[in-house]
């Protein structure tokens, strides 16, 4: 069963749907046709960027996930030929998913789109759009500035469980992976194997380990990194990690 480190509300951003085509260079030559209705301003739309497989909160994206979702919600479109216009790396790749979802009572749609991420990717950048009967595409681009997300090459979390247990799971490049983990500030400092998970399968380079500590005091910190013990270590760019 997978677990969600948190649920986090969409992120509200200020959106414009406009005639404004998404701002990179593949967009560049489409033709902007008058609109048959009024562009729609001054409305809000939300975002939000989750894994499929991986067990990580919201926005946590890693490079080699298979499975990626877009969601999206608007009260400016209807829920048919709405599309993401994807890039990754600053938009070294490009992307036009079809993004499909519910229109509820309110007016308000609620779509989504899936991707994956694959090995190397360190941005993802992307826009939506609806194609009206007329052949006009109408954008929401973030006011000119899309919707950009950081992409890391490892993450990790931890997740109290109901027996007061804590298990922290880790996906990187790291093969074995060693949870180096210490409390309240680094007291008390071991080393403990992680367990290599067969689900989800991931790319070649990318590996998910899980491991559950006992006898932690609820609220404690846990701070914590990640060696082979052969001199290799993750640190999240010596920042560590830590949970409480």
């Amino acid at each position: 069963m997978k677990v969600v480190f948190a649920t986090v509300s969409f992120l509200a951003l200020a959106g414009v749907l406009s005639l404004s085509s998404c701002s990179n260079p593949a967009s560049a030559n489409l033709s902007n046709k008058a609109l048959a209705r009024s562009a729609m301003t001054g409305t809000v739309v939300s975002t939000q960027v989750v894994s499929l497989d991986l067990p990580f909160a919201p926005g946590t994206l890693v490079a080699g996930d298979p499975s990626v979702q877009v969601n999206y919600t608007t009260p400016n479109m209807t829920n048919t030929n709405v599309f993401l216009h994807l890039g990754l790396n600053n938009w070294k790749t490009i992307q036009d998913i079809p993004m499909t979802g519910d229109l509820y009572q309110t007016g308000v749609a609620i779509l989504n789109a899936k991707f994956s991420l694959p090995l190397g990717t360190t941005e993802v950048e992307y826009c939506v759009y609806q194609v009206l009967a007329d052949g006009t595409k109408v954008w929401d681009n973030n006011g000119g500035q899309n919707y950009v997300d950081p992409v890391s090459a490892s993450a990790a979390g931890a997740v109290d469980n109901a027996d007061g247990s804590r298990t922290v799971s880790y996906a990187g490049a790291l093969s074995p992976a060693y949870l180096h983990w210490g409390v309240n500030g680094w007291t008390n400092v071991q080393n403990t194997p992680m367990t290599l998970s067969a689900t989800p399968v991931l790319p070649s380079g990318l590996n998910l380990y899980t491991v559950t500590l006992t006898g932690l005091t609820s609220g404690e910190p846990l701070n914590y990194c990640f060696t082979n013990l052969n001199g290799v270590w993750d640190n999240n760019n010596q920042q560590n990690w830590v949970s409480y």
